[in-house]
């Protein structure tokens, strides 16, 4: 409480809105970061020698979905 009233005495009520007004740009930048990161991932998949899971093919399809086959991502 003592550090919150001495920002808010020092800097005005103003410095707690920096997150309320950088809002869309902070939701924007972690959308893109995020896509870039799954592509990345996607992408290093495909290269060098991968050890899949010895329990891979369950025979459900929930599980089993992935690149080799049954599911052709966008």
């Amino acid at each position: 409480m003592g550090l919150t009233a001495g920002v808010i005495l020092r800097f005005g009520p103003e410095s707690f809105t920096f997150l309320h007004d950088k809002w869309i740009g902070f939701v924007t930048a972690s959308f893109i970061m995020s896509i870039v990161q799954s592509v990345c991932c996607y992408a290093s998949s495909f290269f060098g020698d991968k050890l899949l899971a010895l329990g891979g093919n369950s025979g459900n399809f929930i599980y089993d979905v992935s690149r080799q086959g049954m599911w052709v991502p966008l």
